[in-house]
């Protein structure tokens, strides 16, 4: 089999000859090696070929953690399709916009999962789209509905295929062509679609096994796989290394305590909202996190006092910065860091980076002590946005480096501090949340005239949201009300943890919302 650089599916191929026998993946009670990883990447490519499936095609997976979503990125990746992670805390709204945006030839789903049958949801959503008849519906387990059986689609398009077929459409693969999309807030509000290419991933993953070395030989993924966290922070930096991934299908304090000290992992990355479960947890014993060989924070702030309680593992700690577009760590901490360092910084650019502090209207680095734009030079950035061409030229400056939207100053020390973001977009739990989509939620209650969502500091997520809303004339609401409406249309972590109903929103001269006025008194009533 011909090799070639910066190919995703070229690592799985050199790992699958120099170390076959290893194991790739855990799930549950199953194990696969990296042959066997290999050779299931290759059925189901074949099976994608031989339903019709050509490069730049889109492909679909609605599932939490798991081997098959795995296999279908990879099996997307060696055949020149573009691969895509769907959340199964997403409603049925947040659904419709990504399809309807990207447009998959195949959905592969996990269902039911957590209660949730997603068979009639994905269909109605296809049919209201009018996508119906270009796109095929896959299921992992049983059939329902008009879904396909996963074995059954394997079955039916696998023979279609041969492996020349197979062969001669992974060598046609460039390393400029689109791995996946991951879908991160923008400046509308509403989700981009950040494309990801195959050297952007690979180069971002060899570029983090040159600081992570050995601590990639055992990772957990519990994250969504529609998160760049898992898609590139394990699942890409793992398979760049040759170290084998924990798949979880939820974040479970216990759970991820059990398998740390069973498995010995070696890697763990968290921020103050995990660490705060793990600590919580009548498990929790630092000892069960002893194997552990690197422990990055990120997302949101850490206070000090919750790192404090994990230096006795006397191990590598580091905080990281990346970002969606970044495809990414290009930010980390020395490993001799301080505490204050760890908790207050987000690190120094790893190799490979060049960072400067900007004002938003110069591209001169204002040095030391002066709160900017952090801009970033790498070449590993990402593709662009898709159906966006004003935002994706928008994001980057004339001499290459990506906007980062991040408010940052850069220390004495060589450490860049976090100051803020640029726009209303703020991180809660590691998640970034956009209050415009939010507000807009709010607005589309019958009975809601008016509302705005700020953010207030939180010990366990950072940041959490405050809405502040007003009710039609001669209606009355309530905060039940509002919340039913929000946990009905959007994923639970964007819904604000507080709200606040007024007769009037304070105004600024331009009649524009005075959201200053309204953070004063979201902090007045915490």
């Amino acid at each position: 089999m011909l090799k070639r650089n910066e190919l995703i599916f070229d690592l799985l191929v050199d790992h699958s000859t120099k170390i076959g026998k290893k194991v790739a993946l855990v799930d549950g009670t199953e194990k696969i090696t990296y042959e066997q990883l290999l050779e299931s990447v290759i059925t189901l490519g074949r099976a994608l070929l031989g339903a019709g499936i050509k490069p730049g095609d889109r492909i679909a997976t609605l599932a939490p953690p798991c081997r098959g979503f795995w296999i279908c990125f990879l099996a997307c990746a060696a055949i020149g399709a573009t691969w895509l992670g769907l959340n199964p805390r997403y409603k049925r709204r947040e659904f419709a916009f990504f399809i309807r945006d990207a447009k998959p030839k195949v959905i592969f789903t996990f269902s039911p999962f957590d209660g949730r049958n997603y068979d009639g949801e994905i269909e109605m959503i296809l049919k209201d789209l009018n996508l119906d008849k270009d796109c095929k519906l896959v299921q992992f387990d049983d059939k329902s509905f008009n879904f396909t059986d996963f074995s059954d689609f394997l079955a039916q398009h696998w023979v279609l295929a041969s492996e020349q077929l197979f062969h001669r459409s992974t060598i046609k693969v460039k390393d400029t062509d689109i791995a996946a999309i991951v879908y991160t807030s923008g400046s509308t509000g509403r989700p981009k679609g950040s494309m990801l290419s195959h050297r952007s991933l690979c180069r971002s993953a060899k570029a983090s096994v040159g600081w992570m070395g050995q601590s990639l030989e055992r990772a957990a993924m519990a994250f969504p796989i529609n998160h760049i966290g898992s898609l590139s922070a394990i699942g890409m930096n793992v398979l760049a290394f040759g170290g084998t991934v924990y798949f979880m299908a939820h974040f479970r304090a216990a759970d991820i305590l059990a398998i740390g000290k069973k498995e010995k992992i070696t890697f763990g990355g968290h921020n103050e909202t995990t660490f705060q479960m793990l600590l919580e947890s009548p498990q929790f014993e630092i000892e069960q996190m002893s194997s552990l060989k690197l422990l990055i924070h990120g997302g949101s702030k850490t206070y000090a006092e919750t790192l404090r309680k994990f230096l006795p593992l006397n191990t590598n700690i580091s905080s990281v910065y990346a970002q969606t577009e970044t495809c990414g760590y290009v930010l980390r901490s020395n490993f001799d860091a301080s505490l204050e360092e760890m908790t207050n910084t987000i690190g120094k650019p790893i190799e490979g980076v060049e960072a400067r502090i900007c004002a938003t209207d110069s591209y001169q680095d204002l040095g030391e002590g002066k709160i900017g734009e952090l801009q970033l030079r790498f070449d590993w950035p990402f593709s662009g946005y898709l159906n966006d061409e004003f935002a994706t030229k928008s994001i980057f400056t004339h001499d290459h480096f990506l906007k980062t939207g991040d408010l940052c100053m850069r220390r004495k020390d060589g450490n860049y501090e976090f100051i803020d973001r640029i726009n209303n977009t703020f991180k809660s739990g590691g998640h970034t949340i956009y209050p415009t989509e939010i507000e807009t939620v709010i607005l589309e209650h019958p009975n809601v005239s008016m509302a705005a969502i700020v953010a207030v500091e939180d010990e366990k997520f950072g940041n959490i949201g405050f809405g502040f809303l007003t009710a039609k004339d001669d209606v009355t609401i309530d905060c039940s009300e509002i919340y039913a409406w929000l946990k009905k249309e959007l994923a639970n972590y964007k819904v604000p943890k507080k709200l606040k109903i007024m007769d009037s929103l304070p105004k600024l001269a331009n009649t524009k919302i005075d959201r200053q006025r309204l953070l004063e008194i979201a902090y007045d009533d915490a």
